[in-house]
């Protein structure tokens, strides 16, 4: 239990991070369920599951060294992308890949180090 307590900590400690830009905190319950704020994972709606399997992605991929691939960031309401993508280029835990359906090229600031690839 101690073990577990320890790493669960440490696994919210990363989820708490990225997930400061979200309007709720995403957390790994001691039962092992992902919840966004006191929601559990199951009943959240596509954006917010979106948000919370980001965070658990990089919270997980900043321990490995792996690299995060998220699709559908279309599923994301316009108002909240441009935190979401300000978060990811402040952060240097993990290197993320998203993938969208949009209508126009997002447009970055150019100290940002985010760009985009447009494919038409």
């Amino acid at each position: 239990a101690k073990y577990l307590d320890e790493t669960l900590q440490l696994v919210n400690d990363a989820l708490d991070k990225v997930s400061r830009s979200f309007k709720e905190r995403v957390v790994l319950g001691a039962d092992m369920e992902l919840r966004y704020g006191t929601v559990p994972y199951r009943l959240l709606s596509e954006s917010q599951q979106w948000r919370a399997e980001l965070a658990l992605g990089i919270a997980l991929a900043a321990h490995s060294g792996a690299v995060v691939l998220m699709d559908r960031f279309d599923m994301v309401q316009p108002s909240d992308r441009g935190a979401i993508l300000q978060m990811l280029g402040a952060q240097n835990a993990a290197q993320v890949i998203i993938g969208a359906t949009l209508k126009q090229a997002p447009e970055f600031p150019a100290e940002s180090g985010l760009f985009a690839y447009w494919l038409g």
